[in-house]
């Protein structure tokens, strides 16, 4: 039986439909990628500046796209599906052209210079999985289109300079697990869409500054959340307690706002917690014992708030701290509980400037891990304990401010000589500590700090110490950069050995009893900037070695008995602000050289022997505010320059008076009442921006 014809022809037909197939796919294969290409070219003409040439010498039409730089193409399709141009230092704007990408997964341009609004035409990249488009210059407003991409996982866009509010559409896009906001000048309220977020695990609104409202109840829906920034910012209220439903949460930044209430108890039921920032708001109460129960938690920052009452015992239980702030809550009081320093964890413990009472606990050699200490201005007693020694990685150890007594820590103890040998910084200053009794000098304790080989703050001033400086002064390290000792009642002579302290920029012995000469030796200090032995009874004449210290600014030698001329070399300082020579026994003319010093702001020669005329050349210092002669034997006509309103700057001072007012102003408007009604940060740098230009401009026209 014959076949029917078109049977015949079946073969044929299937033959020429896959050829044309073949031809089609090609051609549409062919035109996809020539769009990709376009597009691409497209953004390299929107490029203005390249510096590296990495697009310019690579991104042509000679070369395939899918071996473009930062270009990644899917193998099956030969589409584009990944641009990545991160920290390339270009700088443009982003076009229109990006939009016909239609196989884009990931879109980065992070760390860049692109500025602009984002082009509407990027809502057509359905397949978007990333975009990142953080530090760069972006302008506008956040597009409400960015909640049609119904794939995208992660919207980085922090650092740029976005305004106006988050749009609500965001929370139509639940796939997303990353949306950083972050450092951006977005204002207005967290809408309560975000909660739709159900896959969100970092949401970051950190250093907007006018973001405001109260924290929506919706963001308790977010179970799988990680991590919630949303300090420096403007937001008020109470924490809501849905928040406790975020059991996987392990940041809580909420530091620099306005949050009000008592600092809630649930959140020792957070059980990830690693992170809780709650400094710089207005909570108020007393730190709940519940958040001994977060075992998990690293980081505790609940400073500058309204908190009072004592530290509860069980932050004793949290096992894994390394830092505890509660710096200027100003009313917590009671003993530092023992078991704080059980914490073998703890690096970083910062209590100063509240109303602590009692000693420091024997407890703290078991802090092995312990670098910094600040328990400054509290009201702690007793003696320093020995067991402080054990804390071998201490380098900062601030004691200052309190009601310390007892003989300073010296080698007998083995504080200093022992195991301390990483301190940095080291301020016992206005405490009741005295020297040790049996030689009452300072030569034990200034020996053992000689092992503190990287010292570089060293204060003692405002203890009843009585003693003498040793002259192991001069083994301190070379790395030391300040010592004070003001008001101590040291006595005797200034060691010679102290010009070995070659690194030293500050050194103020002022109001002591020290007797003897300035040494020539000070003249080896040649990175001082300031020098302060007022208040002594200081002999004899000024070295003129002093006058080798070219980097001082303020030199301090009143109230002192130093006599004979004062050294003509002082005007070679030009560095020198500051001059203080008052009340002592000089008796010549002022050195001409003095008025030479172009950048001197005061100078006190009051109260001396001084004699002769003011010359003419006092006009020459442009820029003094204090002159002080009185007390002296001058004689002559007051040279008309004195009247020079750049000199007396009458002009200056009500300039100054104003934007002092205006800065004042400024201070009682941040801390009115009631918290809502005070300036926010960004309001706060706008008018001292203001002030600032308005002084200068005043300044100018003088």
């Amino acid at each position: 039986m014959e076949r029917p014809r078109f049977l015949k022809c079946a073969p044929m037909l299937f033959v020429m439909y896959c050829v044309f197939a073949m031809s089609f796919l090609a051609i549409e294969a062919t035109t996809n990628i020539t769009t990709d290409q376009s597009s691409l070219l497209a953004l390299k003409a929107h490029i203005t500046n390249d510096p590296h040439n990495l697009l310019a010498n690579n991104w042509t039409s000679s070369t395939s796209v899918c071996n473009w730089v930062g270009i990644t193409c899917d193998s099956q399709n030969s589409r584009v599906v990944a641009l990545n141009l991160n920290s390339m230092s270009l700088t443009g704007t982003v076009p229109p052209h990006i939009g016909n990408l239609s196989f884009l997964v990931q879109l980065r341009l992070r760390n860049n210079s692109f500025h602009g609004s984002l082009p509407i035409e990027l809502g057509q990249l359905r397949r978007l999985e990333i975009l990142h488009l953080g530090l760069n210059s972006f302008q506008g407003e956040i597009p409400s289109w960015l909640g049609s991409l119904p794939k995208l996982q992660n919207l980085s866009l922090f650092i740029n300079n976005f305004t106006g509010s988050i749009p609500p559409s965001l929370g139509n896009i639940t796939t997303l697990r990353n949306l950083k906001l972050w450092n951006n000048n977005l204002q207005g309220n967290i809408p309560e869409e975000i909660g739709n977020l159900i896959n969100l695990e970092i949401f970051d609104l950190y250093g907007n500054q006018q973001i405001s409202g109260t924290i929506p109840p919706h963001i308790g829906n977010l179970s799988f959340l990680v991590q919630l920034r949303l300090g420096i910012n403007s937001f008020h209220g109470s924490l809501p307690v849905e928040l406790v439903h975020l059991c996987r949460l392990e940041v809580l930044q909420l530091g620099y706002n306005s949050f009000q209430g008592e600092i809630p108890s649930w959140l020792g039921s957070l059980p990830k917690l690693q992170m809780l920032y709650l400094h710089v708001n207005t909570f108020t109460g007393s730190i709940p014992p519940s958040l001994g129960n977060i075992t998990t938690l690293r980081i505790l920052q609940l400073w500058n708030n309204n908190i009072q009452g004592n530290i509860p015992e069980e932050i004793g239980n949290l096992i894994n701290l390394e830092t505890f702030n509660l710096y200027g809550n100003q009313h917590i009081s009671g003993p530092i509980p023992s078991t704080i320093f059980n914490i073998s964890k703890l690096e970083y413990i910062e209590l100063e400037m509240n109303r602590l009472s009692g000693p420091i606990p024997s407890t703290i050699g078991l802090a092995f891990n312990l670098k910094g200490l600040w328990l400054w201005e509290n009201e702690l007693n007793g003696i320093i304990p020995d067991s402080i020694s054990n804390a071998s990685q201490l380098t900062i150890l601030e004691l200052q401010s309190n009601s310390f007594s007892g003989p300073i820590p010296t080698t007998t103890n083995d504080l200093f000589s022992g195991n301390l040998r990483n301190l940095r910084v080291l301020k016992l200053f206005s405490n009741q500590l005295t020297a040790e009794s049996s030689t009452q000098e300072l030569m034990n304790f200034i020996s053992s700090l000689a092992n503190c080989k990287i010292l570089r703050v060293l204060s003692l001033s405002n203890n009843p110490l009585s003693s003498t400086l040793p002259v192991s002064i001069g083994n301190l390290s070379t790395t030391l950069r300040e010592f004070r000792a003001i008001g101590c009642k040291i006595k005797g002579s200034i060691p010679h050995e102290v010009g070995n302290l070659s690194n030293l920029t500050t050194l103020n012995l002022g109001n002591n009893e020290l007797t003897g000469s300035v040494p020539t030796a000070i003249g080896k200090m040649r990175m001082l900037q300031v020098l302060s032995l007022a208040g002594n009874k200081l002999q004899g004449s000024i070295p003129n070695e002093v006058c080798h210290l070219r980097n001082l600014g303020d030199l301090y030698l009143s109230g002192n008995k130093l006599s004979g001329p004062i050294p003509a070399c002082l005007g070679d300082i030009t560095s020198l602000q500051k001059l203080y020579l008052d009340s002592n026994s000089f008796n010549s003319t002022i050195p001409a050289s003095l008025w030479s010093i172009k950048d001197i702001l005061r100078l006190n020669l009051s109260t001396n022997s001084l004699n002769g005329h003011l010359p003419l050349d006092i006009g020459k210092l442009r820029v003094v505010y204090e002159i002080d002669l009185s007390g002296n034997e001058l004689s002559g006509d007051i040279p008309s320059s004195i009247g020079d309103t750049n000199l007396l700057g009458e002009e200056n001072l009500s300039a100054k008076k104003e934007c002092i007012l205006s800065i004042l102003q400024v201070a009682v408007e941040c801390t009115v009442e009631m918290p809502e009604n005070r300036l926010d940060i960004a309001n706060v740098l706008g008018a001292l921006k203001n002030i600032k230009t308005k002084f200068e401009k005043s300044l100018a026209r003088t």
